[in-house]
């Protein structure tokens, strides 16, 4: 790339300079999980009975109102689950941030995201009890904020099945932050008493 803005004779930009990091992140979030939810969908428009799109072309529907009318709306549990996993998503932005911290200089701070942010607290400055408290937290509002979206979206019985879903990812990745605190479990137990005593005498 550096190659071919000098061959241009055009001084290449900074992508990982404070004004361009956040769209770098996101580049490498776009490409990193547009494949996956793409094959979602696509499976989700895979289902849809054939006889559909006929009877749609007999009523004289278009290609766009096909599109629009029938097949988004058949498929709007699919893109739900997209929508919440994006959510998710982006609440727990963690790996993308500290692999390029050390590239981007002052561009990523230690509280660039909240999940980077408890792990520099945890492992940084060893404020253990602050940490679990902050990723507590944030796991509380990625719940409440899966549920207000599902609620705006849809109602039905497959919002049992998506709040299942996101209890267990919350579980999964607060088990993983609490045993990367430290490798024996006494310890990691210790550290959770500390924490939730710490919040209940707040």
């Amino acid at each position: 790339l550096v190659g071919f803005f000098d061959f241009l004779n055009i001084q290449a930009p900074d992508l990982l300079s404070r004004n361009s990091i956040f769209w770098s992140l996101t580049n490498i979030v776009t490409w990193q999980w547009t494949g996956y939810y793409m094959i979602i969908i696509y499976a989700s428009l895979q289902s849809i009975d054939p006889s559909i799109y006929e009877a749609a072309r007999i009523d004289g529907a278009t290609k766009l109102q096909t599109a629009l009318q029938v097949k988004v709306p058949i498929i709007t549990s699919s893109l739900v689950l997209t929508g919440v996993f994006a959510l998710i998503g982006t609440l727990q932005f963690f790996t993308e941030p500290q692999v390029l911290a050390p590239l981007a200089g002052n561009a990523i701070d230690a509280a660039y995201t909240p999940n980077l942010y408890a792990y520099n607290l945890a492992f940084s400055y060893q404020q253990f009890n602050y940490a679990s408290a902050i990723s507590f937290a944030l796991g509380l509002m990625v719940f409440l904020a899966s549920i207000i979206f599902l609620i705006a979206t849809v109602v039905g019985a497959g919002i049992i099945i998506f709040l299942i879903l996101i209890f267990f990812s919350l579980l999964g990745d607060a088990a993983a932050f609490f045993i990367h605190f430290s490798s024996p479990v006494a310890e990691a137990s210790s550290v959770l008493r500390a924490s939730i005593s710490s919040m209940s005498f707040a």
